[in-house]
């Protein structure tokens, strides 16, 4: 296993600039993808807050956001942006298409939509439940920011430890992050899963560690949090 440096994927929202994880990590696009079905809402843009129809919108924007994150999110070395983009999932037009299926009472389970372009035929991923992460946000006197997610995927990871299981000083727990992948590799009706188990792939992740930032690329805040899906 190595590591990769990956670039962040940043996406202007109103007057910010928001940077996070691109894919096998979810977070930021299902995080954008909900702050941006939250415009196409004209009862919560009038109402900002913790008002109910604040809320609701934005309980079934979430829903929405989730359902396209099941469907299409994966390590990008094995499954393809839909149309050929990520940022096709944050298209004005598809969040305008997707955010008139919002109304007045709550949806059932969404499902998810088709951006411009989506060829692959995939099926969605359940959701599983997730423990054992940890998130940090700091930022020094001189301004440099880290947004820093950790995750031994479970509640003691693997419980294995680095130095054979001891316990002693020095060891560290290994995680089990492979549960991060479905546990079912194809959906009800035989179409593959995205986040299916495959050799050499990364398992997709919530992490949604954020740095949001001015348009003229000032600091503003450092964001994250632990809790598996939740974390979104």
């Amino acid at each position: 296993y190595r590591p990769l440096v990956r670039p962040p994927l940043c996406t202007d929202w109103r007057r910010y600039r928001v940077c996070g994880f691109g894919p096998p990590s979810s977070g930021h696009l299902t995080l954008m993808q909900i702050l941006g079905l939250l415009e196409t809402q004209p009862a919560a843009q009038a109402a900002p807050g913790l008002t109910v129809d604040w809320l609701h919108a934005y309980a079934e924007s979430a829903k929405l956001a989730f359902a396209d994150r099941a469907q299409y999110i994966g390590d990008p070395a094995f499954v393809s942006a839909p149309g050929g983009d990520w940022q096709s999932l944050l298209a004005p037009a598809y969040l305008k298409q997707r955010g008139a299926l919002i109304g007045s009472q709550a949806m059932p389970t969404a499902t998810a939509g088709r951006p411009a372009g989506v060829k692959q035929a995939l099926a969605p991923q359940a959701e599983q439940p997730e423990h054992g992460t940890s998130h940090i946000s700091v930022v020094d006197a001189r301004g440099r920011a880290v947004s820093m997610t950790t995750s031994v995927e479970s509640a003691f990871g693997s419980r294995v430890m680095s130095d054979g299981g001891s316990g002693l000083a020095g060891g560290f727990m290994l995680n089990n992050q492979l549960t991060d992948f479905s546990l079912r590799p194809v959906g009800a009706d035989g179409q593959p899963v995205a986040n299916r188990v495959e050799a050499g792939k990364r398992p997709r992740s919530s992490m949604t560690p954020t740095l949001v930032f001015d348009r003229d690329g000032q600091l503003l805040m450092v964001a994250g949090s632990p809790g598996g899906p939740v974390i979104i």
